[in-house]
């Protein structure tokens, strides 16, 4: 997360004299990115878990 942060950081250092459109696209596509890796990650985890008990039974 903390990394996530830093990239942004960096990317709005970087774009620090963009217009504010450019700055809101980056923090829309950033949230929209967090989510879409958080449902992802937890489709893995329950795919994961899924998959154990399938071999125990």
């Amino acid at each position: 997360m903390i990394l996530g942060w830093t990239v942004i950081g960096i990317l709005f250092g970087i774009t620090i004299n963009a217009p504010l459109e450019l700055h809101i696209a980056l923090i829309v596509h950033a949230i929209a990115g967090g989510i879409g890796y958080r449902l992802i990650e937890r489709y893995a985890v329950y795919r994961y878990h899924y998959l154990q008990t399938k071999k125990k039974g």
